[in-house]
């Protein structure tokens, strides 16, 4: 089974006239991906975006009492605690 057979040719100023040959893909296996591997490069790296900006909203959603188990929301607390005793002590 043939899915795909392509020839282009590079527009490059140092390989003038140069061709790439694309040769065609054979097999009983199911082809998934474009045939056309600019449009390939593009949903990959859009696929790759799309992780990456559901990673950083699942980071900003998440609250400080959760984040990491809480550790960093209760050092944030005792370091609040030693800045108000601090405080307290200069109005006294």
């Amino acid at each position: 089974m043939t899915v795909w057979t392509e020839i282009i040719q590079v527009p490059h100023s140092l390989f003038p006239g140069c061709f790439i040959a694309f040769q065609p893909v054979t097999g009983g296996g199911e082809f998934t991906g474009s045939g056309n591997w600019i449009v390939d490069n593009i949903n990959s790296s859009l696929e790759t975006w799309n992780e990456k900006l559901a990673e950083i909203w699942t980071l900003i959603s998440t609250s400080p009492e959760n984040f990491k188990g809480g550790a960093i929301w209760n050092v944030m607390l005792d370091i609040n605690d030693g800045l108000k005793a601090i405080a307290y002590a200069l109005l006294a």
